[in-house]
């Protein structure tokens, strides 16, 4: 059987956070772990759920920790309090992360309890714990995106988490959703955010994990998942613990010097899946401001530059007075070519398909609601329903639009063009395919992307 205890003592004992607590240690050999039918179920789904792990008089202790540590002051030197917006603006607590060296308490449960010894019977290995973090998820808090917690953890290859419930767990207040048997397939449909592309997602059958309090769930940290925002009016707190391989060596201060060098102030996680109401909307428009200043100004064609081009087809759809979504929609159509540095500077431009409609649909999916994501993911057939469906509609176009048309497939059949128009949001997509094919104009007069700005902010998403 894998340990978890003994091989940590020695150097728990040189950590001087960690004096003190050894001697109220109760060391328990014989501790129920996981039972053949527990073990398989992990082993085949990538997640399992041990039932009544910890007692109703553990839970409340470990609850009563969790109070207290909700009222630390904040500081940005020691443990992390992250915070999100609700409905009334006021802030409320989100997370909270990097306890251990602050309370005996939780040092003692996370590296020298039960926990790490049931996830190292899951791994087969000793493990060290690599981050801890309080998850509150109060009414109203944000639900978390599809995703996998692997592209987040830089320092290390073999690691796990295991969730205990301090709370009751249902899908009304945010339990966790896994993906089951899909743990071993590496990372599924990354997107520029670390979360999985809604491509991706469409073929995934989501289970809810339901726990109650001093329930157990063991996941890989490759097993997709995903939660929802709280509609009821109960918290849901969960206590989250990554453990990665002895073998890799100790690594959680690395990963907490990691993690504040790359976070910028306000984000609560490395992976962008967080879809509650903090500064995201500011932070979405200082990316698209970032994007634009650093991009922007390479050659859409070379009559104009990325950013004339996006202003344009902007400005044209507010002249028709498009409503907001598919003005924002329109100003960000080509976000796609922006990410992937594509643009007519490049000698190999438009010599393949590098799918820039759907690279900027994913990185719009993550931030804004379908109206905008969904019309840009379609733009480009657009193009190709419009040359089967419109006569005359092909002569009009550029030489660079008529290039692209045949490495993004060419013309649509009959059937295949009113099958595609049938769609959700296949409209919209015609709408800014028409205003797109009109904004290649040098010298035109147009708003600054300043102008569009507080229309951005006003379409982010926020909510599950």
């Amino acid at each position: 059987m894998a340990r978890a205890m003994r091989p940590t003592l020695p150097w728990l004992r040189n950590l001087p956070w960690t004096r003190g607590i050894l001697s109220r240690v109760s060391y328990t050999p014989t501790l129920r772990l996981m039972t053949l039918e527990q073990k398989m179920h992990y082993e085949l789904n990538g997640w399992v759920r041990v039932p009544a792990v910890f007692s109703r008089e553990d839970v409340t202790s470990i609850s009563a920790w969790l109070d207290d540590i909700s009222k630390w002051p904040e500081d940005s030197k020691r443990w992390m309090h992250h915070f999100e917006v609700d409905e009334a603006g006021q802030r409320m607590l989100a997370r909270t992360e990097n306890v251990v060296p602050y309370h005996p308490g939780m040092a003692q449960l996370t590296m020298l309890g039960r926990i790490p010894m049931y996830v190292a019977d899951a791994m087969g290995r000793d493990v060290f714990l690599y981050k801890e973090k309080i998850n509150y998820k109060l009414s109203g808090g944000g639900g978390y995106a599809p995703h996998q917690d692997a592209p987040a953890y830089k320092q290390v290859h073999v690691h796990c988490t295991a969730l205990l419930s301090i709370d009751e767990s249902r899908r009304d207040n945010g339990c966790l959703e896994f993906v089951s048997g899909r743990h071993k397939e590496g990372l599924i449909g990354l997107t520029h955010d670390g979360i999985i592309d809604s491509e991706a997602c469409c073929a995934m059958p989501f289970t809810a994990c339901e726990t109650d309090p001093g329930d157990l769930v063991i996941f890989s940290s490759y097993a997709p998942h995903r939660s929802r925002s709280n509609t009821s009016g109960r918290p849901r707190r969960l206590l989250y613990l990554t453990y990665n391989s002895q073998e890799e060596g100790y690594l959680r201060d690395e990963y907490y010097r990691h993690k504040r060098e790359a976070l910028k102030e306000g984000s609560l996680s490395l992976i962008k899946h967080f879809q509650g109401k903090d500064n995201f909307a500011d932070r979405v428009v200082h990316e698209v401001e970032e994007l634009f200043a650093s991009k922007g100004g390479t050659l859409y064609d070379p009559q104009v530059t990325q950013m004339e081009h996006a202003l344009q087809s902007a400005s044209l759809a507010e002249k028709e007075d498009a409503e907001e979504s598919l003005v924002v929609a329109t100003l960000l159509h080509d976000v796609g070519h922006l990410l992937l540095d594509e643009h007519a500077g490049k000698t190999d431009f438009l010599a393949e398909d590098l799918s820039h409609e759907t690279v900027g649909a994913s990185w719009l999916d993550a931030r804004f609601p379908p109206e905008v994501s969904e019309s840009v993911r379609l733009h480009v057939n657009a193009k190709r329903y419009l040359c089967a469906a419109r006569p005359g509609y092909w002569e009009t176009l550029s030489p660079a639009s008529k290039r692209s048309l045949e490495v993004q497939g060419g013309v649509f059949s009959e059937q295949q063009a009113g099958d595609w128009i049938r769609q959700p949001h296949a409209e919209a997509a015609v709408r800014i395919r028409l205003w797109d094919d009109r904004a290649k104009t040098a010298g035109t007069q147009t708003p600054s992307l300043h102008h569009y700005l507080p229309k951005i902010r006003a379409q982010v998403r926020t909510s599950a």
